[in-house]
């Protein structure tokens, strides 16, 4: 029913990066990644710039294997948005993977600080992974 919903919004408005980030993601949840993958990319496609459709299309494909293309989506959420967290963190595990750890811990360490406000989450867990900040803060 989900689905229906959304090919409704996605006809309504065709050119809506977010009605595309929505039903793709319900593909993912109905185990359908290559209609998941066909909406992210026809995301990014409408909005290369926007932080969410690049965060969304980087965690489909850092989980579907394609670290290196999950890094460039992640780099560019974070020059979309450079303080979201989420970006930051997913960014982090992507570089950790193709990298070395050390180095993505100290990429994830300058974006923590060049935040003004890491309180509200889920900055306190990019703190504790770049050694910021303890768990039990």
């Amino acid at each position: 029913r989900a689905i229906q919903h959304l090919n409704s919004a996605v006809r309504y408005d065709a050119v809506s990066p977010r009605a595309l980030v929505n039903r793709g993601r319900v593909f993912i949840a109905r185990n359908d990644p290559v209609m998941a993958e066909d909406d992210f990319n026809r995301a990014v496609d409408l909005d290369q710039k926007d932080a969410s459709t690049l965060l969304n299309r980087g965690m489909y494909l850092f989980v579907h294997g394609a670290k290196d293309k999950s890094l460039q989506d992640f780099d560019g959420a974070l020059v979309a948005e450079p303080d979201n967290a989420y970006a930051a963190i997913w960014r982090y595990l992507a570089a950790a993977e193709l990298t070395d750890k050390e180095s993505a811990k100290q990429s994830l360490d300058k974006t923590v600080k060049e935040q003004k406000e890491t309180t509200s989450w889920p900055w306190p867990v990019a703190l504790a992974i770049a050694g910021q900040s303890s768990a039990e803060d």
